[in-house]
């Protein structure tokens, strides 16, 4: 896999399908504690999927899951035609797997260009600047704005070969300009068959990707799991 130094998976199903993403019949946990079965849930290269579902369903942590930072119990999280549950969350990211976390979540004492320098580093292994825009570069993340640290974390975060980006809540608070700036990173990304998984409580995303297929969380027919992912109608 294409990534700022050795990923920890093998390219020897490369080339079988253009599955970018495949969760079946496991249990999404938090803490020590279930909350989300999936059945089955798969995407392929360049497709775009909506998540939505009441708070506390579970949607954030299924993300969490997806990138290694949330326990996955039973079944399989298969990432481009390997089961990535026994490999470290910082393997999956120089993989390809990206998550655009919920808030402002940059290094409030690193200035812009300090944390394009740190993503370059550790994704690309050379300076990406496809996504940057003018932003002060010499401008400290605490002295951004909401909508401006989101958007810098878009630049960031997309540097390298990004094969999924999940993103949770990506258009939260953002303002005109910024929410411009992420669309436009997202469209770039889409052109390059990039697959998008979003949480959007907004209803800008299905705004946007109206061909995006559709999920729920909702009340589980399984005891021992609270929630399930269903397909939408």
């Amino acid at each position: 896999m294409d990534g700022g130094g050795d990923s920890g998976m093998t390219s020897s199903n490369a080339g079988k399908s253009d599955e970018i993403l495949c969760l079946k019949g496991g249990s999404v946990s938090y803490g020590r504690f279930p909350v989300l079965w999936v059945e089955e849930f798969c995407l392929r290269a360049g497709e775009v999927a909506i998540i939505r579902g009441d708070n506390g369903t579970g949607k954030t942590s299924l993300l969490r899951a997806i990138v290694g930072l949330r326990a996955c119990y039973g079944g399989e999280i298969r990432y481009c035609n390997e089961d990535v549950r026994s490999v470290p969350s910082h393997k999956r990211v120089m993989a390809g797997i990206r998550l655009i976390p919920q808030g402002r979540s940059v290094f409030s004492r690193l200035s812009v260009e300090q944390h394009r320098t740190l993503a370059s580093a550790f994704l690309a292994g050379e300076k990406d600047t496809r996504h940057c825009t003018r932003r002060d570069s010499s401008r400290q993340a605490n002295s951004l704005s909401c909508g401006e640290a989101r958007a810098m974390l878009f630049e960031v975060l997309c540097m390298g070969q990004a094969k999924l980006l999940l993103l949770d809540e990506p258009f939260a608070g953002l303002d005109d300009r910024n929410l411009d700036s992420v669309r436009s990173t997202i469209e770039d990304l889409l052109a390059r068959r990039v697959t998008c998984l979003f949480v959007d409580h907004t209803g800008i995303a299905r705004e946007l990707y109206s061909h995006a297929s559709d999920w729920i969380t909702k009340v589980a027919s399984n005891e021992n799991v609270p929630y399930s992912l269903v397909k939408g109608i």
